[in-house]
């Protein structure tokens, strides 16, 4: 079996070694991966190394086992050990937030790192939960807007493709094509919060040519209505999210 090791930036388990060396991980050992805590012994010229990471989440698929978001918490799977006979760390991150509010774009003047002021006062927020797969049994991956004014109209959509960041509305839009495809509208709730879930598998009721699949990359914003937003454009936008969905 092997083990790819994605998303390492996030990496602070004072257990795990200084460096991360060829002696570390191209060698043999033993992983155990229960309740979202990854357990590695590993034995190398030096003697055995052992660590404990927390992780976000994590699939297989044959002998192939992805670990996403190492230093993070949550996560569930098998509790069996099994012999590791390579293992690649990889700094690839499969979700990066993009398109911040830019002081010199924004309407209003005001910057933010996520969505562009609303008539909250903050930004609207896209984050996630889950992992970015498709097909998976186990994981899949859920958007969620925040943030937004209590009980606005609100819709997640996707593109193919960023963009520069432009006005639209009181926001900005970083999401680009050929090929754009929304998802249902939304109402957000009495906190400002809306949901997509598992946003592959109901893209398999898209056009062909929108369908999330292994190894694609998708871009997504929420657009969300706010008549009372600071430059009166009667709608706004949250940041954006770049996803590489995998196996």
């Amino acid at each position: 079996m092997s083990i790819t090791l994605l998303a390492l930036g996030l990496l602070s388990s004072p257990a795990a070694p200084a460096s991360l060396d060829a002696s570390w991980w191209n060698t043999w050992g033993t992983l155990i991966s229960c309740n979202g805590v990854l357990h590695l012994e590993y034995i190398t010229g030096s003697g055995p190394i052992v660590v404990e990471l927390a992780f976000t989440a994590s699939f297989q698929e044959g002998d192939q086992v992805y670990v996403i978001g190492v230093g993070g918490s949550g996560g569930t799977t098998l509790c069996s050990p099994e012999r590791v006979d390579y293992m690649t760390i990889s700094d690839f991150e499969p979700i990066v937030a993009t398109c911040p509010c830019t002081p010199a774009i924004s309407c209003s003047g005001t910057g933010a790192p996520y969505g562009c002021p609303n008539s909250t006062g903050q930004g609207g927020l896209l984050g996630y939960d889950g992992a970015p797969t498709v097909g998976s049994s186990f994981f899949r991956l859920d958007l969620y807007a925040s943030r937004l004014p209590a009980g606005s109209l609100g819709l997640v959509f996707m593109g193919n493709a960023g963009a520069p960041p432009s006005t639209m509305g009181d926001g900005l839009l970083c999401v680009g094509g050929p090929v754009l495809q929304r998802f249902p509208p939304r109402v957000a709730d009495a906190s400002g919060r809306l949901a997509e879930l598992d946003v592959s598998g109901t893209s398999a009721g898209f056009h062909p040519s929108a369908r999330i699949v292994i190894g694609s990359t998708w871009h997504f914003q929420c657009a969300y209505r706010d008549l009372n937003g600071p430059c009166g454009g009667g709608f706004n936008l949250t940041n954006g999210l770049q996803v590489t969905f995998l196996r």
